[in-house]
């Protein structure tokens, strides 16, 4: 009885520490930083009296997909985040930014997306929102 208690008590430690190992290895991996000063794949602004619910259809119809459970959505393939960013020049606006692994495709199709909507006054590529003075 007390070598099979033995045996569990460090089967126990072994297994907290491996698995105390792999998860802090995962949240690092896996942190993402985000924010206004953070360089977007993209920043969309839209054409100055779009309303917010023009701004919440674009984001819903555009950059995301229906949810599989049938609430709400999710990113379209290749999108890892999007975010409100400030207005500049009374123009609101979104950023986005790209999944590491998304495809030329899949980045391709969501440019495309986003420049075919009659919403959409600018796109600007690779830049922190907060680096955003003028639009014109």
């Amino acid at each position: 009885m007390k070598v099979y208690r033995t045996i569990c008590i460090s089967v126990t430690i072994v297994l907290a520490g491996l698995m105390n190992t792999g998860c802090s290895w995962l949240r690092k991996d896996e942190m993402v930083r985000f924010g206004p000063d953070v360089q977007a794949n993209l920043v969309i602004y839209f054409k100055a009296g779009v309303s917010n619910a023009e701004v919440s259809r674009f984001w819903n119809e555009t950059l995301s997909n229906p949810h599989p459970s049938g609430k709400g959505t999710w990113p379209k393939d290749g999108i890892g985040e999007i975010a409100a960013v400030s207005a500049v020049q009374g123009h609101e606006g979104v950023s986005i930014r790209f999944v590491r692994m998304a495809t030329v495709a899949q980045r391709e199709k969501v440019k495309a997306d986003i420049n075919s909507s009659p919403l959409v006054y600018r796109v600007l590529e690779n830049i922190a929102p907060q680096d955003v003075k003028k639009l014109n």
